[in-house]
C-alpha cells in the first residue's frame, strides 16, 4: 500500500500513468463519505495497488514521523496458493 497526501490526486496520476479510468478503481469508504482514513484498490495486469489516504490528526502525525515523512510505500504484500509452502 502506497500511503498518499491526496487519494484524488493519487487517484489522477495512476489514470495518467497507467491509462486508468475512475471506474477502474474500488474506493472504501465510497466518495463522499467522511472517514479517518480512505483507500482506493486498482489493478495494473496482475498486480493489485492500495492508495493509503490518512485523514484524521492523529495518523497524520504518526506518518509525518516516519523517515519518508508520511509517504511512500507502507507495506507489499503477496498473494499464495499455499501459505506453508511459502513460508
Amino acid at each position: 500500500g502506497f500511503i498518499v497526501p491526496s487519494l484524488e490526486d493519487a487517484m489522477a496520476n495512476a489514470c495518467r500513468v497507467y491509462g486508468l479510468a475512475p471506474a477502474d478503481f474500488s474506493c472504501q469508504p465510497p466518495p463522499g463519505e467522511e472517514a479517518s482514513t480512505r483507500f482506493a484498490f486498482f489493478r495494473v495486469g496482475d498486480l493489485q495497488f492500495e492508495l493509503i489516504e490518512p485523514r484524521s490528526a492523529h495518523f497524520r502525525k504518526v506518518l509525518l514521523g516516519m523517515p519518508s515523512g508520511g509517504a511512500g510505500i507502507n507495506h507489499v504484500a503477496w498473494r499464495v496458493d499455499d501459505i506453508e509452502a511459502a513460508v
